[in-house]
């Protein structure tokens, strides 16, 4: 399939960019392959959105997470240093 050609290969294994591949692949030649083709490319797409939100979604979390960790030992940091400076 022409299309395939502007998707660029994995470098390494089992990538994302060779799922991306494969259902399209699967989804465009399920005809060939039968339902089984079909249901292949639909699982492929269904891995690849939760893979995609996983990825999202852990991201945030870290980042967000690591923000708070940061404004913790800022405000930490700040309480310690006005209570020394207390009467």
């Amino acid at each position: 399939m022409w299309a395939l050609r502007f998707i660029p290969r994995a470098p390494l294994g089992f990538g994302p960019m060779t799922c991306v591949r494969m259902a399209i692949k699967y989804r465009f030649w399920g005809a060939d392959h039968g339902a089984q083709g079909y249901w292949l490319g639909r699982v492929l797409i269904c891995v690849m959105r939760f893979s995609f939100y996983f990825l999202f979604f852990f991201s945030v979390i870290v980042f967000l997470s690591r923000s708070l960790i940061d404004w913790g030992w800022f405000f930490l940091i700040r309480l310690l240093f006005y209570s020394f400076l207390a009467p």
